[in-house]
């Protein structure tokens, strides 16, 4: 926020000189590493495949278009549900 309480249009940050200071409530909390750190988790151990969809995706447009709704759900992979501790399930969905 600035001083006069009102938030900074997103085209004039985009605009804002790479030397401008940044405000507090914009800067890291914790060091870079451990943001580094997350990230390679991230990407090293819970991504496990990428595939592009597009070309089942439009498939199964013109089959829906076309009254074959059954037929586009199997272009696609089942759904599925992942266990949560009872209580978990309780907050999320109580």
């Amino acid at each position: 926020m600035r001083e006069n309480g009102s938030r900074r249009r997103r085209d004039g940050w985009q605009a804002a000189p790479h030397g401008a200071p940044v405000p507090d409530s914009c800067r890291l909390r914790r060091p870079h590493d451990r943001g580094r750190d997350l990230i390679s988790t991230f990407t090293d151990d819970w991504i496990v495949g990428l595939a592009d969809l597009t070309p089942n995706v439009r498939k199964a447009a013109s089959l829906i278009q076309t009254g074959h709704a059954a037929k586009a759900q199997r272009l696609f992979p089942a759904e599925r549900v992942y266990p949560l501790p009872r209580a978990l399930e309780d907050r999320l969905c109580g």
